[in-house]
């Protein structure tokens, strides 16, 4: 019973730790998204596509949501995937392994 529970422990530190390095690069490029975002909309993204002044909270709240969007809808996808496919081969299929 201990050599199993510290089997299934050692199997999952070592899942965390090659997960770990993905997570982090996909953290990352969110942030850069909507970083660059704020970047457009403090240097006048909206005088340059020609909104008002009036409609540019909305738009950019619009702009934000739509990350949202962006990211939630492939995740159903991807994920009814997995379940016929299996993790390492939709692994291999995203990153080119």
């Amino acid at each position: 019973m201990e050599s199993i529970n510290s089997n299934v422990k050692l199997s999952l530190k070592k899942r965390y730790i090659r997960l770990a390095p993905i997570l982090f690069f996909l953290y990352v490029v969110n942030f850069l998204d909507r970083v660059n975002l704020s970047y457009g909309i403090d240097a006048g993204m909206f005088k340059d596509i020609g909104a008002s002044a009036a409609n540019a909270d909305l738009i950019a709240g619009i702009a934000s949501a739509l990350f949202f969007v962006a990211y939630a809808i492939p995740q159903v996808f991807t994920t009814l995937r997995i379940n016929n496919v299996g993790v390492r081969k939709i692994f291999a299929l995203a990153f080119g392994s």
